[in-house]
């Protein structure tokens, strides 16, 4: 057993070769197979070939004949229902009407199943090839319900298209009715139609197996922008097919009075009223195209008879239709034509704007990262590119698919005066939506990157501040770390200026009592003499009552001084070590907004020479007074 990797598809296929060469494909090993790594396409059972009986691949004309009868079924079904509405109209006219209308049930029947597959039909004066979209929508839907069930080959294929068309040439060629284009251009409209249901049954899958060869062999990112261009184009065609609806739903509700005036002139009774809007509704998709391109400004035309816009239109000359009661008169606000020609521009701005700020889509803003890219690298600029990309290729779209589904809603009712019937001109039509869907789009993507470079300019100026910030915040922690310093350097000044004071306090007083001791003995000597001579002797009494009170007196001045110097030095410390018994701030912020904080002049001291100036100049007095 080995395992082949699809290309394009990104998912392995498990193929299982017998000793005869003959491939059978392994059921339980494709289901086991899982998601795709590459392109995200996973394997179902759906995607297998079922094998027969005996184990062996069913062959090709089995497979031919199993898509055969799938067309079969899926053209059927339709034509059918068709067929029974057709039906149940012309009985509802016969009950009002003496004739019966049960011959044209056949004849109608076949002019809408060819009318729906755009091949227009001739009855006399009446020349119809107005596609009714809404049959043709139930021919594609029943189609793809049966086409999406084969997954054997292109042999079903093939025999899926090959009886749908071989089905329509038959109604073609069995026709009461005269159709208005040749053969050949109806096999080729028909083949069209069939190739269409096929795309819509397996285009999905050969959609992402296109997008996945893209992602592995091109470019990852070009992949995600086409994918991402028609995600945003699909939801635009759907706020405008809405936008399309809205305006017919409208129209029928304020025109449906003159709808029933309409079918009374022309003698029309409730029953064959109600037929004829029934079968109206196969071209209410067409309709609704024409007010789509009214809403935008381009009006749409009944013929010769009329051209209706949002500032001009009466149904007064119209035929004696019913269905043509409800076109719309002008409108005479100004306000609301500008709302209804603004709608295609809003809702492509909203729309962009919504795909660019998705995680899941474009994250032009980079969300789904931890950190935002700068402006200025690689990945922002790829980003911006592709999202323009982005915004080109959707408008390329939308002019692509604005042209088709115009251009299919034109037709004729007639050879003469009806001969045109739809949109005034399909390229004007198809300009009037994609020029707003452009500058919508173009708007989005101009206000992201404004957007962008205001973040980025914010960004900068934040950090350069920050940056600053965190400058000042070293700058002012130097300043601190030199004030703690300083402040230090003074308290060991005062610590060496006490001890000083010490050292001077205890020199003055040995010096006190070495004249104590020695006025002592003077005295001691001064009795003595005076006991034994007499009278003292008067020259040396006074020397050595001088020496004694210079002693004192320098004894005591140097005691003030050293209590004056204690005290300064004191007082300075405490200071010191008061602010330094502060509460510490929790940020630097807050240390730097605090009035608290100790600053240089909060820890100023007094200088060591002033202290020694002083003791000098005390010093030089003391002799003097001596």
């Amino acid at each position: 057993m080995t395992k082949r990797p699809s290309a394009g598809h990104g998912s392995d296929t498990t193929d299982t070769e017998d000793r005869d060469g003959v491939a059978s494909s392994s059921i339980g090993a494709a289901t086991s197979a899982g998601p795709a790594t590459s392109t995200g396409v996973t394997t179902s059972l759906d995607d297998v070939t079922l094998p027969d009986a005996d184990g062996t691949r069913p062959s090709a004309v089995s497979r031919f004949l199993r898509g055969a009868l799938w067309g079969l079924f899926g053209w059927f079904l339709p034509t059918f229902l068709l067929w029974l509405v057709v039906a149940t109209c012309m009985f509802m006219f016969s009950m009002e009407n003496t004739t019966s209308l049960t011959a044209a049930i056949m004849p109608v029947s076949a002019a809408t199943v060819l009318t729906a597959q755009g091949v227009g039909v001739r009855y006399q004066f009446l020349d119809v090839s107005v596609i009714p979209l809404l049959a043709t929508i139930i021919y594609l839907v029943s189609g793809y319900a049966f086409a999406r069930r084969l997954k054997d080959g292109a042999a079903p294929l093939v025999g899926f298209a090959a009886v749908w068309v071989a089905l329509d040439m038959f109604v073609y060629g069995r026709s009461p009715l005269t159709a208005s284009d040749a053969w050949p251009v109806a096999l080729g409209k028909f083949l069209v139609v069939a190739l269409v249901v096929l795309v819509l049954a397996h285009g999905a899958r050969a959609y992402r197996a296109a997008i996945g060869a893209i992602k592995t062999r091109v470019s990852a990112p070009l992949a995600r922008t086409v994918d991402l261009s028609f995600r945003i184009v699909r939801v635009f065609a759907l706020v405008m097919a809405t936008v399309g609806i809205v305006t017919f739903v409208v129209w029928l509700v304020v025109g449906f009075d003159a709808m029933r005036t309409v079918a009374s002139f022309i003698g029309m009774g409730n029953a064959s009223f109600w037929a004829a809007f029934v079968l109206s509704l196969l071209w209410m998709p067409d309709m609704c195209l024409w007010a789509l391109s009214w809403s935008a400004g381009a009006g749409f035309r009944i013929g010769s008879f009329a051209t209706f816009t949002m500032w001009q239109g009466d149904a007064r000359e119209l035929p004696a239709i019913p269905i043509f009661g409800i076109l719309p008169q002008p409108v005479p606000n100004a306000t609301a034509t500008l709302a209804l020609e603004s709608i295609p521009a809003v809702a492509a701005f909203l729309i962009a704007v919504a795909f660019m700020l998705s995680k899941k889509r474009i994250d032009i803003f980079h969300r789904r990262l931890k950190k935002r890219p700068r402006l200025a690298s690689p990945r922002s600029i790829v980003d911006i590119l592709l999202s323009f990309v982005t915004m080109c290729l959707s408008c390329i779209w939308i002019v692509v698919g604005c042209f088709i589904a115009f251009s299919l809603s034109c037709g004729s009712l007639g050879t003469e005066r009806l001969a045109q019937l739809g949109v005034t001109d399909v390229a004007e039509s198809t300009r009037a939506l994609a020029r707003p869907a452009a500058i919508g789009f173009f708007c989005a993507f101009l206000l992201m990157v404004i957007v962008s470079c205001i973040i980025e300019l914010v960004t900068v100026l934040r950090a350069r501040r920050e940056a600053a910030q965190r400058l000042e915040t070293d700058t002012d922690l130097d300043a601190i770390a030199r004030t703690v310093r300083t402040s230090r350097s003074a308290e060991r000044d005062a610590e060496r200026h006490a001890s000083d004071s010490r050292r001077v306090a205890r020199s003055a007083r040995g010096m006190h009592d070495g004249a104590d001791r020695s006025g002592a003995s003077y005295g001691a000597d001064a009795a003595l003499g005076s006991e034994e001579g007499g009278a003292p002797r008067s020259d040396d009494d006074a020397a050595a009552s001088d020496v004694a009170g210079g002693f004192t007196e320098g004894y005591d001045d140097a005691m003030r001084r050293a209590g004056r110097t204690v005290r300064s030095m004191g007082r300075g410390v405490s200071a010191s070590g008061a602010s330094h018994t502060l509460a510490e701030p929790r940020s630097v912020r807050e240390a730097l907004d605090s009035a608290d904080f100790p600053s240089e002049s909060s820890l100023h001291l007094p200088e060591a020479g002033e202290t020694d100036g002083a003791h000098r100049n005390d010093g030089a007095g003391t002799p003097s007074q001596g």
